[in-house]
């Protein structure tokens, strides 16, 4: 078609027939370098629909469900422009009909809903509060309940705000890895995957370093979800995926790289913890800590009246459940991701897993407000711990300083160091050191030997 109309249109410059110069074109033996060209440049017209910072895109067989802070709305795939193209997997395959509600409590029909309350803490004695009641009497548990959601949201969202590269960890709220498992981490992804496509990695097999590690990655995907890594995961190894985009590349195909403005939102689930205390990875990762209500002996079908998206699900619980993803977009484009407090369970498994269970066990212990010699402190630990101070595993006296400091800042403590400057040569420039609570004022520390 295009030679006959490059034909029709050029004819005049050359002294041959229409037919003689036309023929003598499809004999041309470039065509195939021609036609991939073409192919090419014909992009250059085209962009996928996206999120952007104010509105969301959510389409469904029957339309487009537009999003924005203050609105819901539906708009027909005759409204957008011509140019806008949508992946086939991006598109829910189910009808939507909106539903005004006139309270939230119809909203808590739904079991889905119930468990985002569930996760944030909100038990069931308060679970029918309003959440102008719960912001006034619980406000711990409301500031929770809207992490989850405004965080939900953002994953929802694939709009990639470029000065908010990070990934979201989901984790749990308990002191040690051992209470973990069997909150729901899977369960709230899949809620997300109803609505966004989900690229899923196991975490206790998968590598980001590894050849192929990305290649079961589809073009429209819009999360990639790493499930249930272990605590020598590097997490150093996402940074560049997080913030510059990610390279997929797939056995006997050539490599490409998706763009961090086209790129997935990155979520990962551990029962550890992430240590995000350097000043790269606070910036990149953004903590959900599940509340421990469910476990391996009590689900959420249990207690939520049955399986989620079951069989004997009428079309209305259906159109319910669109409304919470819907509600956690509008969260989002609110107010941002919400930040999560930090608990006491938080502090503690943070300390435990960067400096050992032994260690956090022995600074309880430390009479607050005492100068103590460091390095009597340091010896003690080591006969309460078992550790030994040097050789392969051992624990040495700058690890030991290094855990007293992050220790004091986990949990706000001041800790301050001084020298003594003794007469007596067994005691010159001796290292004390003091803990005090979070408020109180350090005692003064005497420098020189009174006797």
């Amino acid at each position: 078609k295009w030679v006959e109309d490059w034909v029709t249109d050029n004819i005049g410059d050359y002294e041959v027939a229409a037919d003689d110069l036309m023929q003598s074109l499809l004999r041309f033996k470039g065509w195939k370098d021609v036609i991939e060209w073409f192919r090419r440049i014909s992009l250059a017209d085209v962009s996928f629909l996206r999120d952007t910072a104010k509105a969301s895109y959510i389409p469904f067989r029957n339309g487009i469900v537009h999003i924005t802070k203050d609105d819901i709305a539906m708009m027909q795939y005759h409204e957008l422009p011509a140019n806008i193209l949508l992946w086939h997997n991006q598109i829910k395959q189910r009808d939507i009909e909106l539903i005004n509600l006139q309270s939230e409590t119809e909203l808590n029909q739904t079991p889905v809903y119930r468990f985002i309350k569930r996760i944030a803490g909100i038990t069931p004695d308060i679970e029918m509060m309003p959440l102008e009641e719960l912001m006034a009497h619980h406000p711990d548990k409301y500031e929770r309940y809207l992490a989850f959601m405004s965080t939900g949201g953002y994953l929802l969202s694939n709009y990639k705000d470029p000065g908010r590269p990070y990934a979201v960890c989901l984790g749990e709220d308990t002191a040690t890895d051992r209470d973990g498992g069997g909150v729901g981490k899977d369960l709230y992804m899949k809620i997300l995957g109803y609505i966004r496509s989900v690229c899923y990695f196991p975490g206790k097999q998968w590598k980001a370093n590894a050849n192929f590690a990305f290649q079961t990655y589809k073009l429209g995907d819009d999360i990639l979800y790493i499930s249930d890594i272990d605590r020598y995961f590097n997490f150093e190894l996402m940074n560049n995926t997080i913030t510059e985009g990610i390279t997929i590349e797939k056995k006997n195909k050539d490599a490409f790289t998706i763009p961090y403005d086209l790129s997935p939102k990155i979520a990962i689930s551990t029962n550890y913890d992430i240590d995000n205390t350097a000043a790269h990875a606070a910036r990149r990762i953004k903590k959900l800590l599940f509340a421990k209500y469910y476990n391996q002996t009590l689900r959420p079908e249990d207690e939520l009246g049955g399986m989620f998206w079951g069989p004997e699900w009428t079309e209305r619980d259906w159109m319910l459940f669109f409304l919470v993803p819907f509600y956690m977009l509008q969260a989002y484009m609110a107010a941002g991701v919400t930040r999560f407090a930090t608990t006491e369970n938080m502090k503690e498994k943070s300390v435990k897993l960067k400096y050992s269970e032994e260690f956090f066990e022995y600074a309880n212990s430390i009479k607050l407000g005492v100068w103590m010699p460091k390095k009597e402190m340091y010896e003690q630990f080591l006969y309460d711990s078992g550790n030994e101070p040097k050789g392969h595993g051992g624990y040495s006296f700058k690890k030991f300083s290094n855990a007293l400091k992050f220790y004091a800042e986990t949990f706000g403590m001041t800790l301050v160091s001084d020298r003594r400057k003794e007469r007596k040569d067994s005691l010159r420039d001796v290292i004390f050191t003091i803990l005090v609570s979070q408020g109180s004022e350090v005692p003064e520390f005497v420098s020189d030997d009174p006797f």
